[in-house]
């Protein structure tokens, strides 16, 4: 993938002396080239106001300011090792690995995983309500996991678990889950881990006919930490490619579901909305070398940008399915598509530094899912003497239709002066196929209240683990 530099809504194809001696350090990446050519383009706006004071040492007394030191520092650095004719005053003493290490920095490629999580979030609520729609395919909704309680077609009764009724009427279930995963660091976005925790809870009715309706409220709370990656150059202490930060996120989501049967056939339907609040933290942090000149001697940078933000998810999913006898086993097959349409709103940074003046005002992120789903579950059906144990295993193939890389506009937000240059930063291309697995145990205990344990793991995914343990309970009333 290749940033350019953006002028308003025309595209710039200029290289510049940071940009060309980034591209010549190893192993250097597009995004760490594309910032380069916007540090310096964004820092010749500014320079016709500054160049009186570029050479002071001292703290910064505005924003832009302080946005135009760093800039100059690094381009300063540019010319030292370009040996052209440019300044060199204010040289950081580094090497063009080290450059290159800290345009990564000043870019706001951590900015791609927030609509990445709000996608999960969404896929949870979905998850949770698909659990409670397994349930009721029972014909007894006879529990709230992912399991269908029937033996050879018939509803599962025995020992204390006590005699089911017809299952007419309302029901109810609550979920919660807890999930931890990691995504391998690439070209385009860092690494990070999470953990997350989430709660889902539904009332349903189920009608003469058969058909059942209801709505669910979902809760999500994620904490993303981005790894402190250290610098891949031998001895160097000076720069890193990320310096930590991470973000927080709190998810609602307000849900409506039916299901009926058509024949042997289940048919159902969701739609969801959601609304998910963030809390972010990019961290900046760099030394200038002890034998570099005027500013960039000694330079310490330890600067921690935060912001807040918003997304909105509207989401759709419908599927149908049937189950098979096995002998003492029962096989259920399914085949589901579900669409999200997630908009993250744009913000600016707010840098921790007095004056600071290296925080990022984003654009929007607005991000398209259509996702194919064929699924098989089998479960047995174990009568004891205080219920009814039913052990499942499922395995589903997912298929993204829409898995096109995604931009996000960022900019300099202290840039007051001149044209202002965007960092197009880029996502990784989606996975096209992958897979998830699960293991699970569902328990039918007497006055109706049934209980369930599920662990799912995705697998196929190319850079990114997860994994979500999920419990559950379930009445009538």
């Amino acid at each position: 993938m290749t940033i350019a530099a953006h002028s308003q809504a025309q595209t710039q194809t200029q290289d510049t002396t940071l940009g060309s001696v980034v591209a010549g350090a190893d192993n250097s990446t597009d995004l760490q080239v594309g910032t380069g050519n916007v540090v310096q383009l964004t820092c010749g706006q500014m320079l016709d106001k500054y160049r009186p004071v570029a050479g002071d040492i001292r703290p910064a007394e505005t924003a832009e300011e302080d946005l135009f030191f760093r800039c100059n520092e690094m381009v300063t650095t540019a010319n030292a090792l370009a040996n052209n004719d440019g300044p060199t005053g204010n040289n950081l003493g580094w090497s063009s690995g080290q450059l290159a290490e800290a345009m990564q920095q000043l870019t706001g490629e951590e900015q791609v995983s927030k609509g990445s999580l709000a996608s999960e979030t969404s896929n949870g609520q979905f998850a949770n309500i698909g659990m409670r729609l397994d349930a009721i395919r029972a014909g007894a909704r006879s529990t709230a996991g992912g399991v269908n309680l029937a033996m050879n077609g018939t509803p599962v009764v025995g020992g204390n678990a006590g005699e089911e009724g017809d299952g007419l009427g309302w029901g109810w279930f609550l979920n919660g889950a807890y999930g931890f995963g990691e995504r391998d660091g690439t070209q385009v976005e860092d690494e990070y881990d999470y953990d997350s925790y989430g709660a889902t809870l539904g009332f349903d009715y189920m009608f003469d006919s058969g058909l059942v309706a209801g709505v669910a409220a979902g809760y999500a709370d994620y904490e993303v930490d981005f790894d402190n990656s250290r610098s891949s150059l031998a001895g160097n202490s000076l720069t890193s490619t990320v310096s930590g930060g991470g973000f927080e996120l709190d998810g609602y989501s307000l849900s409506a579901y039916l299901i009926g049967n058509l024949g042997r056939f289940y048919v159902d339907g969701l739609v969801s909305y959601g609304s998910n609040d963030y809390e972010t933290e990019r961290v900046v942090r760099y030394q200038g070398a002890a034998d570099g000149s005027g500013r960039g001697q000694n330079l310490d940078i330890d600067r921690t940008m935060s912001g807040k933000t918003d997304s909105d998810t509207l989401g759709l999913g419908l599927s149908t399915g049937t189950t098979f006898e096995l002998g003492g086993f029962d096989l259920g097959v399914d085949l589901g598509l579900s669409y999200l349409d997630i908009t993250v709103d744009g913000y600016t940074e707010k840098d921790s530094a007095v004056n600071g003046g290296l925080n990022l005002a984003y654009g929007d992120q607005d991000i398209e899912s259509l996702v194919s789903t064929l699924g098989a579950q089998l479960t047995r059906s174990f009568s004891t003497s205080s219920g009814v144990l039913v052990p499942y295993a499922r395995a589903d193939w997912h298929h993204e239709f829409k898995n096109d890389a995604r931009m996000v506009d960022a900019r300099y937000a202290s840039q007051e002066v001149g044209q202002s240059f965007n960092l197009n930063v880029g996502s990784d291309d989606p996975d096209t196929d992958y897979f998830s697995v699960g293991l699970g145990v569902a328990a039918v205990f007497a006055n109706n209240i049934q209980a369930f344990v599920d662990y799912r793991t995705t697998l196929g995914l190319e850079d990114v683990s997860a994994n979500l343990f999920t419990i559950g309970v379930r009445g009538s009333f």
